[in-house]
């Protein structure tokens, strides 16, 4: 029998693959879909450049199959998906407060730490825009795809910021309401209050304009045409 190839996803957190593993392994019959998790944000992690970014995200790959003990050969093709978490608005998009916990609206940013939030969405611009242009990393067939402002925004329409535990009772609902028919999330996924319209290059470029990186949305539909 012919070992099927893996389709790895590429994801910050385990809500991720808890709300999307088993219903992409339905979804993905032909092939075998696991999951890495990077423990946070690979694009803003401490360290990285648009030297070393294609090495990052690679690396996190390598991790993948000297766990599972496959070999590149196994590979199909490497699925990142990312939250846009507002990075791509504009400096003045972002606003002091006195909450501790930096917090986001349709139009801005409020952090406590302007300057900070600044500088990670500068890195961030940097290194996706390095990402999205990439086809290939390690030799694999890459793609980066996003959740604006993060997935609970995107899929649920949660605008506030949420706790863990809360995140992860969404993911588990979603895993409810889909697992049986899958088909329905990828309805979901394309519906007009979710879908960035366009080809995945101009998806990229909609979602770094203005403040379309606060909205919500997701380009993730794109991968399921």
């Amino acid at each position: 029998m012919i070992r099927k190839k893996v389709v790895l996803f590429l994801v910050e957190g385990i809500t991720d693959q808890i709300a999307l593993g088993a219903i992409l392994s339905k979804l993905i019959e032909n092939e075998q879909v696991h999951f890495e998790i990077a423990d946070g944000d690979i694009t803003t992690r401490n360290g990285i450049s648009t030297k070393n970014a294609k090495e990052k995200v690679w690396s996190h790959v390598k991790i993948f199959l000297d766990k599972k003990r496959y070999t590149k050969q196994d590979l199909k093709q490497v699925i990142h998906l990312i939250d846009t978490d507002g990075a791509f608005v504009p400096d003045s998009a972002v606003v002091p407060t006195t909450r501790a916990k930096t917090h986001y609206s349709q139009d801005c940013i409020y952090a406590k730490d302007c300057e900070a939030i600044k500088k990670r969405n500068n890195l961030k611009r940097e290194i996706v825009s390095c990402l999205h242009t990439t086809s290939k990393i390690g030799g694999i067939p890459y793609q980066i795809y996003y959740f604006s402002r993060n997935l609970e925004h995107a899929l649920h329409n949660q605008i506030e910021e949420l706790s863990s535990r809360e995140k992860q009772e969404l993911s588990e609902k979603l895993e409810d309401d889909y697992y049986e028919n899958p088909k329905a999330f990828v309805q979901l996924i394309n519906s007009n209050e979710i879908l960035i319209v366009g080809n995945y290059e101009q998806t990229w470029e909609f979602i770094k304009l203005d403040l379309n990186s606060l909205i919500r949305g997701s380009n993730f539909g794109i991968f399921f045409k």
